[in-house]
């Protein structure tokens, strides 16, 4: 499960809760009613199920693992076993390195290896530092 403060409007989660389980787009995050029971904020995630018009629904969310099919569903260039690109900006690009987890941002002449020991290891991950390098969504192609 994700805790929803690391969630966005527009990340893909997928809902393990459910019978048959789907992807969904996070549509909504809104706090509950506060209960003095509760250890801590509780918060409810509405999700559609990709494609549909109408299926919204209150699901639970888990992290979906980043995986080779998903960066090139993103539109990332696999340009050797691994690595991937993804050229931004007209100016730079993010390289993920799929077996290490790792991200390179190129920005110009600026190059930083992020996350340090922290890895890169979802797909709601990558949205988000898609969408805090170039104020855009990183949408399906």
């Amino acid at each position: 499960m994700i805790d929803a403060k690391d969630l966005k409007i527009g990340n893909f989660v997928f809902d393990s809760d459910r019978e048959n389980p789907y992807y969904y787009t996070v549509e909504k995050i809104q706090s509950k009613e506060y209960s003095e029971s509760a250890e801590e904020e509780q918060n409810e995630i509405i999700g559609r199920i990709e494609g549909s018009i109408d299926g919204f629904y209150d699901i639970i969310p888990s992290p979906i693992p980043l995986t080779e099919e998903w960066l090139i569903m993103f539109g990332f260039e696999n340009i050797q076993r691994g690595l991937f690109k993804l050229d931004v900006l007209n100016y730079g690009r993010i390289n993920v390195h799929t077996t290490k987890s790792s991200v390179l941002v190129e920005l110009g002449t600026y190059s930083h290896n992020l996350f340090g020991d922290t890895k890169i290891k979802y797909v709601h991950q990558l949205q988000n530092l898609y969408k805090a390098l170039t104020n855009e969504e990183l949408e399906l192609k």
